[in-house]
């Protein structure tokens, strides 16, 4: 849980409705109050301090009203990086001062427009820039940032920063996709207005209905936000599982048909080269006191399939293990085929990141120790079995260029009942570094990840920020460990242990670490020759890893 403490608070909102109790909760916390225009003087006249923006950037409003917030100083404190450490150099070079939360009620545009008394001109004012800029920054910082970006979740914003006055990273991002759902709708209603299309109705407040559940499908309905929406529906913050595996979604519709009292689903259709890809996202409802969410991937396709499932339920609640019990029946098997094969990302211009198997012959590592030392097999060894026996963990293998640490790459994927990808270091920006390649990983049953030259990827041995080492330990020994369960083997081109980023020594999840010794000019040949390479220079071993040519080519969905 990485839980953020609120500090400080920027707030400029159109409507004031339920703004003083929000204001009057931070104030009694010690939360520092930046604010503008009307609000700062409602804010003021409630007899709660607040910082005017104008005494905060050093400008004033100005163009009557349209650049107020619009600065580094109010960006930066949005937008830095809490961990990064060149965000921390810049914040502290230009005095930068952090803003931890964001709260943004927009112009109403909608509402403008809809009223026919409004001139155009008064129309185009109620376009609001500023506002929109700041709902952004902060969804996109999202880590260390809150933002609520409608009045109407006030009451869910006070329960979730309770008495310690802190967010977890769960509850940021759920008002992050509030957000962005929030600024998406408000840029169409524009452009539909420049368009001179007809307008939706202006959108009612997001106060959950009163009512039984309806859920009938609407265009608006991709701002449905299960959390919230559910939150509402039981009275109280629901609790919530991810169950990360691949499955079936004909046997899963099968399974669910006699369970599922109503749903809702939103249908999402993407253009492609060849065919239109139908996605469609569901959120059902189980009991009065459990929901399900979910997304059928490619419905039109007859492999179709469902790549995670979320639970909502209340507290007490107690029938999701035999849910989960039944569902093992409908998991897709998506390793079975690709076991005991190494495969490498590749980045295609046209379909973006793809796998491609690596050609290994059956019997191309028999005998493989006979070309390493034996101290340095022993401990290869040794990783191998503790790979095969944990769901994930961290190995390291490293020494200086030529002692064959690549080679040991097919020899340790062919010992292993899963699939091994290979990651060059080119490629860990695509992968290890992006979120969505999360989403790939997920697919696979305990798959194992290899990165090498790794020493060009963590910087300053003696500084923990790194992204690449962050990432990597969330993925073995912090939060995301508990929802992938990866091995991942990391390769130094580094003669001492001393070297390695001592974070990544530190880890609870490493499982080994192998030092791979000089080989000699004979040895190195030989073991080229035997992996069916060309002879290596003296002193230095060519990486066995080669792509494989092969008219099969499996897409990872971003």
């Amino acid at each position: 849980m990485d839980e953020k403490k609120i500090g400080s608070a920027l707030i400029s909102v159109y409507q004031k409705d339920g703004l003083e109790e929000v204001a009057r909760y931070l104030h009694s916390k010690g939360v520092v109050i930046y604010s503008t225009g009307g609000t700062e003087t409602f804010i003021s006249e409630l007899g709660i301090p607040v910082v005017s923006v104008e005494s905060l950037t050093g400008f004033p409003e100005m163009l009557g009203g349209r650049v107020k917030t619009l600065h580094p100083m109010v960006f930066g404190g949005i937008l830095n990086r809490r961990s990064d450490k060149k965000d921390k150099k810049d914040v502290a070079k230009h005095s930068i001062k952090p803003i931890d939360l964001v709260i943004v009620d927009l112009y109403p545009f909608e509402e403008t427009a809809a009223d026919e008394q409004a001139s155009h001109e008064d129309i185009i004012e109620k376009i609001d820039i500023g506002g929109v800029s700041l709902i952004r920054a902060a969804a996109k910082n999202y880590q260390d940032v809150l933002v609520v970006a409608d009045r109407s979740h006030y009451g869910a914003l006070l329960e979730i920063l309770g008495e310690s006055c802190s967010s977890e990273v769960e509850a940021r991002e759920e008002f992050a996709i509030e957000a962005f759902a929030k600024t998406s709708r408000y840029d169409q209603e524009i452009f539909k207005y420049i368009l001179g299309e007809e307008l939706s109705a202006p959108q009612q407040e997001s106060e959950a209905p009163k009512a039984g559940l309806s859920l009938s499908v609407t265009k608006d309905d991709y701002t449905l936000n299960d959390f919230i929406y559910c939150w509402d529906k039981f009275g109280e913050r629901p609790n919530r599982v991810v169950i990360h595996n691949t499955y079936s979604s004909k046997l899963f519709s099968k399974l669910m048909e006699e369970r599922i009292l109503d749903k809702n689903v939103f249908t999402e259709v993407i253009p492609d080269s060849v065919e239109v890809i139908i996605n469609d996202k569901i959120l059902a409802k189980l009991d009065d006191a459990c929901y399900i969410s979910y997304i059928v991937a490619d419905r039109n396709m007859d492999n179709s399939f469902i790549d995670s499932i979320t639970f909502y339920y209340k507290r007490g609640y107690d029938k999701i293990d035999g849910i989960i019990g039944d569902l093992n029946d409908c998991i897709l098997d998506y390793c079975e085929e690709d076991s005991n094969k190494l495969n490498t990302i590749v980045l295609s211009a046209s379909a973006g990141l793809e796998l491609e198997p690596i050609g290994i012959k059956e019997d191309q590592h028999d005998e493989i120790d006979l070309f390493y030392s034996s101290a340095t097999f022993k401990h290869a060894e040794k990783a191998i079995k503790a790979i095969k026996k944990a769901d994930k963990g961290l190995t390291i293998f490293y020494g200086e260029r030529g002692t064959g640490k690549t080679s040991m790459i097919g020899y340790l994927a062919s010992k292993l009942d899963r699939i091994a990808i290979y990651v060059p270091g080119s490629m860990v920006d695509h992968t290890i570094n992006n979120p969505e390649f999360r989403k790939f990983v997920k697919k696979y049953e305990r798959p194992l990840l290899i990165v090498d030259d790794c020493e060009s990827l963590v910087g300053d041995p003696y500084i923990r920020q790194s992204a690449f080492t962050a990432n990597v330990i969330q993925l073995v020994d912090g939060f995301l460990s508990d929802t992938i369960n990866a091995n991942v083997v990391l390769i130094f081109n580094e003669e001492e242990e001393d070297s390695i980023d001592p974070a990544l020594l530190d880890c609870n999840g490493l499982l080994e670490v192998v030092e791979f010794e000089g080989l000699s000019d004979e040895e190195a040949s030989a073991l080229a020759k035997h992996l069916g390479r060309k002879s290596s220079k003296a002193g230095r071993m060519i990486d066995v890893v080669k792509k494989k040519k092969s008219s099969t080519e499996h897409e990872i969905g971003f």
